[in-house]
């Protein structure tokens, strides 16, 4: 299993000369620390950037991963991400470029199945079936689509019976049952990727590899999100404390699902912050820790995400009008009550538009 880093942004003036230190430290100062492999992801306008950046990462990864997928206004204002499929004769010759640029299996590319339309795919895909590349994940959905509707599996299987390049499925692997049938529309895909529903599930790799749904208890529960808000407080604009916390065994072993190890977690990231444990069992301390409103923020995001697989119960719209991360817990403890039982998580497609970017129909 391999994880896919946030993309970096490349410019003709950035990074210059060395990589950005909060960014990929596993590559960098924390090598040799953790236990899974990385694909590190790019996005760029120009061909010359990328290949300015791939000559301070090359060394340290096996492959680089060029991002023509985003549907970000931004990203397609500026020329990035799944604007890049724009016009596909200049797409096939950047992507040539590159792979004759980074060596053979040294280039990656992660697109959509047209910026207009899905009609577009098939001459996207000429251009990239026999070129050298170490993958080709295709999300199948369209630009305009973003993450709304479903996802065209049966492109993806076009793509990997056409693709001398192993081919990486993205788009609704949201439960184990969705990659089984994945698996059965697309059988010569080598791989899926799952994203947004790691967001509603960050249990769901557990999910997949047993095919079993996952259950949570909710003390565990609990210690993950504050270890979550902790996480988010480290960096304050530098990178140090998170490394140290790294360094101290953040990553040695999963969490899991397991209470104690979360706990364990969330006190090694509260020393980072101030010096001692996390005070679990201190209602009055615990809601008095001064997190940034950034932090709140994400947590509130992450929070609307999970609770669609969790119970109905937790999917009581308060929780999101706490103004603090002390207040968002007890609002959610209220809603667990004492004792609570196992939390089932589960894909529930009510709630999909959560995590699809769209409004509530």
């Amino acid at each position: 299993m391999r994880f896919m880093t946030p993309f970096l942004r490349v410019t003709a003036t950035h990074p210059h000369k060395a990589l950005p230190p909060e960014f990929v430290p596993e590559i960098t100062a924390l090598r040799g620390r953790h236990g899974y492999r990385l694909v590190v992801q790019l996005m760029a306008v120009e061909a010359d950037d990328f290949l300015r950046a791939a000559e301070l990462l090359l060394p340290h990864v096996d492959f680089l991963e060029l991002n023509c997928g985003c549907p970000s206004p931004t990203c397609v204002g500026k020329g990035a991400g799944s604007s890049m499929l724009k016009d596909p004769d200049q797409f096939h010759a950047d992507m040539a470029r590159l792979a004759r640029g980074l060596g053979p299996s040294r280039f990656a590319v992660k697109m959509r199945t047209g910026f207009h339309a899905h009609e577009e795919f098939p001459r996207l895909l000429t251009g990239l079936a026999e070129l050298p590349l170490a993958r080709l994940t295709v999300h199948g959905r369209t630009r305009p689509q973003g993450y709304t509707g479903q996802a065209r599996w049966d492109l993806i299987a076009d793509a990997a019976r056409a693709a001398s390049a192993p081919v990486v499925a993205s788009g609704d692997v949201v439960s184990a049952a969705a990659l089984r049938q994945l698996q059965v529309t697309a059988p010569a895909a080598q791989g899926a990727l799952v994203g947004r529903g790691a967001l509603r599930n960050p249990w769901i790799f557990e999910e997949l590899r047993t095919g079993q749904a996952v259950a949570i208890s909710y003390p565990a529960l609990r210690a993950a999100l504050v270890a979550f808000a902790l996480l988010h407080e480290l960096p304050r604009g530098e990178g140090a404390r998170l490394v140290a916390a790294v360094e101290g065994g953040l990553l040695d072993q999963p969490c899991g699902t397991s209470p104690d190890r979360w706990r364990a977690a969330a006190d090694l990231l509260a020393r980072q912050v101030t010096g001692e444990p996390w005070p679990h069992d201190d209602p009055t301390r615990e809601a008095a820790f001064p997190f940034e409103r950034h932090t709140v923020g994400r947590l509130k995001l992450v929070w609307n995400y999970l609770r669609s697989s969790l119970p109905p119960v937790f999917f009581a719209g308060e929780t999101l009008r706490a103004k603090t991360v002390g207040e968002l817990l007890q609002r959610i403890d209220a809603l667990a009550g004492p004792g609570a039982p196992l939390l089932p998580l589960a894909h529930a497609p009510a709630h999909d538009w959560i995590y699809a970017g769209a409004k509530k129909s």
